[in-house]
């Protein structure tokens, strides 16, 4: 146990250190997915909440944390991200920092969100419902 979780944090450590790598040399969005980096946070945030509510060790918390922080650094380096405030609530809006991202990739990237979402938000609803019914939860919360 003890040296399959040593290889698991080194292979997280070098895939941290290449993720951050690529994005710190990257100076164009072309032919990449900003709303896919938005789904893959959203994504990490949901896993580390589980995980956390399932007392989850230590050692996968911190992995799947730092991921999280990783994957809103690559947000940061792909679009600039101003808070507004409206009506005393914080508002987050973001402006392509790319020009040629927004001519080439971003109809595409348009596109295929809305094919995607025609078919992954209707089973998501569908899976939530079974998920709702058929197992136990430990709250509202973990569901």
């Amino acid at each position: 146990t003890m040296v399959v979780s040593l290889l698991h944090m080194v292979f997280d450590f070098l895939a941290f250190k290449n993720d951050i790598t690529f994005w710190k040399n990257r100076k164009s969005m072309e032919g990449l997915s900003v709303r896919t980096l938005f789904l893959n946070i959203g994504s990490q945030v949901v896993i580390f909440l589980y995980l956390l509510d399932n007392d989850t060790s230590w050692m996968i918390l911190l992995s799947t944390g730092v991921g999280v922080l990783i994957e809103g650094y690559k947000i940061t380096r792909a679009v600039v991200v101003k808070i507004k405030w409206q009506n005393g609530l914080p508002r987050l809006s973001y402006e392509d920092r790319d020009s040629s991202y927004a001519n080439t990739t971003k109809a595409f990237d348009e596109q295929a969100m809305r094919y995607l979402s025609w078919l992954l938000l209707p089973l998501l609803v569908g899976y939530s419902i079974y998920s709702l019914y058929y197992n136990t939860h430990k709250s509202w919360y973990s569901w």
